[in-house]
Formats: C-alpha cells, structure tokens, sequence
C-alpha cells in the first residue's frame, strides 16, 4: 500500500465528489460536497490517495488561529479529514495522518505545528491521531457542532531537520 497526498485544485473538486461517510459519521465530519462549496482563501485543499487513486481528502487552514483561539499564531489547523467509507479499516487513515506533518512542514515552512479537533464521541478518530504523534491538550473545544471536541497538536521542528 503506498499513500501519497497531493494539493487539489478548487477548480478540480471533481476529483473527490465521489468521497462518502457512513451516516454514523457524519456529524464528525460533513459531507465532501459541504466540505467544499465554502471558499475559505486560507484554505487549501489535500487528496489522499492509495496507489494514485483518490481515498481521502483534507484541509489545510492558514487562517485557523484567526477562528479558534486555541490555536498558537503560526499553527495550522487540520479540518475535514475523510477516508471514503470503502477504503476504512485498511490503516490509509493512520498513514495519512503519520504523513501529513512532514508533508505540511515542506509546503508551509512558517508554521509551527498543527492543531485539530476530534469529537469527544469519535475514539477511533482519536487513536488514529495519536498513534501518528498528536498530542492531546489539557482543553476541550465546546464549538463543536456535534459537541466537544478533543484538541490535538503537533509539532512541526523536527520534521525540518
């Protein structure tokens, strides 16, 4: 299995249209059509993708620190993370997220680090992210739409060396 992630054009939303979560999971995460019909400039768009075909999708948020304030000034914020419900159980999500930080360190080299939010009802999510080296907070966000939500960070230093 080889993942890879690449930028996605807004103009190529097509690409992920076919992205689908079970019910059960989407008021963690949306639907792939709400996650990208707002246009948000400090939000740039990721495919995941297992053997080049397109399992995945996430943001990336310049402007994250700006709308949470649990976010540090140079930090930027996951969002919309989706493996398409055909792809779950195979670990393309751990790999992904163990990708992301090295990945986000080369394009965004003024950011710090990487800040997320998981529902406090989605442990699955949570062990993923933790497993590839986001470390819990001492807070909870209450924002949440689906309720509160863990916060998660990681650092990017040791990925520049």
């Amino acid at each position: 299995m080889t993942i890879s992630l690449e930028p996605l054009d807004k103009a190529e939303i097509a690409r992920v249209m076919h992205l689908e979560l079970g019910e059960d999971q989407l008021d963690f995460v949306g639907r792939i059509e709400d996650m990208t019909t707002r246009d948000d400039p400090g939000e740039d768009f990721y495919v995941i993708l297992q053997d080049g075909v397109v399992v995945g999708f996430f943001k990336l948020d310049r402007g994250y620190p700006q709308n949470y304030p649990f976010a540090a000034p140079m930090e930027l914020g996951i969002r919309g993370v989706l493996i398409d419900r055909k792809w779950q159980g195979q670990g393309i999500g751990a790999a992904a997220m163990a990708a992301i930080p090295a990945y986000a360190a080369a394009r965004y080299p003024e950011a710090s680090g990487l800040v997320l939010t998981v529902n406090c009802n989605n442990p699955a999510a949570r062990k993923v992210y933790e497993t590839a080296g986001f470390c819990p907070s001492d807070e909870l966000y209450l924002g949440g739409r689906a309720g509160p939500q863990f916060i998660l960070r990681h650092a990017l230093g040791a990925e520049r060396r």
